[in-house]
């Protein structure tokens, strides 16, 4: 790509005229782009970052060198890591993923180079039409749990999602499924609705329902789908709010804890039996956007005749 000046950015620093024509750019890494020799002026590769500008100048920025710095930047924070991903949808400004069960949302303490943002960073660098796309993940699902994962790509559309959840202007469904019969529950209804305000135990990692002053208010819809064999059920959770674990704590506290969820009381399995299913979003083009994570093999081989319904 290529700029020329015009009269009114002559004596104009270099660093600072590439802001002028790449609005994404921070002074930082304009004057990085600089000293590593992306940018020719007039042809000759310029590594000052206060030369100064004259008039009809041709600036010239090597793209292919632009995106390696860009990721240079982006991998001293977290690395690029290939990985295979579900991509459910896909545009210029948001991505949606499939996330497996066992697998974290973002890098920690323990899982450094092993997040689903570590691939993402990795797709995006090696797949995305412009350098600056920027992923960050809007919404987190706890580790054991699979399904719908959204990333922003620009902090605008990163505000702009992350505002509907925080106005709880977004829909999320999932899947779980529970020991025993979760249905007595339910008595003459399939549907009911759990309220009450969570804190983190000082103790350990669980969370639990309680009145005092530093709780949040926690709401969760949960629909009753039928029995399943061996002894199971399944649940389909529309949660109203998104306190961290409340899905979990309220089917726990309700006696019906997720199959997987040793924290919360369940039985022991293969993984923890919750799944991400569905969520709607209003997109930036004013759409309407429903994306749906088809059931995992884990769920399926358990649903029998309760499967056609997804």
């Amino acid at each position: 790509m290529s700029y020329i000046f015009t009269e009114n950015l002559k004596n104009t620093r270099l660093d600072l005229g590439l802001l002028s024509f790449i609005l994404e750019l921070k002074r930082g890494t304009s004057k990085r782009l600089v000293l590593n020799g992306a940018v020719k002026v007039n042809g000759n590769i310029v590594k000052k970052p206060n030369y100064k500008l004259k008039n009809n100048d041709e600036i010239t920025i090597d793209e292919v060198r632009m995106r390696e710095i860009l990721a240079e930047k982006e991998s001293a924070i977290i690395t690029p890591v290939k990985m295979e991903l579900n991509i459910l949808f896909e545009d210029n400004n948001l991505l949606a993923i499939n996330k497996p069960s066992g697998i974290v949302t973002h890098p920690s303490y323990k899982h450094k180079n092993e997040s689903l943002l570590n691939g993402v960073i990795y797709y995006v660098i090696n797949n995305s039409k412009t350098p600056f796309c920027k992923p960050r993940a809007i919404n987190r699902l706890d580790k054991g749990t699979s399904g719908i994962v959204l990333f922003s790509k620009n902090i605008d559309s990163h505000n702009y999602f992350s505002v509907q959840f925080k106005k709880r202007n977004i829909y999320k469904e999932y899947i779980a499924i529970v020991a025993g019969d979760i249905g007595e529950k339910f008595k003459n209804s399939t549907q009911l609705t759990i309220r009450s305000n969570l804190t983190k135990s000082p103790n350990n990692l669980r969370y639990k329902s309680t009145n005092v002053f530093n709780s949040e208010p926690a709401e969760t819809e949960i629909k009753y789908l039928g029995r399943l064999e061996n002894g199971l059920s399944a649940v389909k959770i529309v949660p109203k709010t998104g306190r961290t674990h409340q899905i979990r704590v309220h089917l726990s506290e309700l006696g019906f804890p997720i199959l997987g969820d040793t924290l919360y009381g369940g039985k022991e399995y293969s993984r923890l039996m919750l799944h991400s299913h569905k969520l709607r979003v209003n997109n930036l083009d004013r759409s309407i956007r429903e994306i749906k994570a088809n059931l995992p093999v884990e769920f399926t081989e358990l649903f029998n005749n309760l499967i056609n319904g997804f």
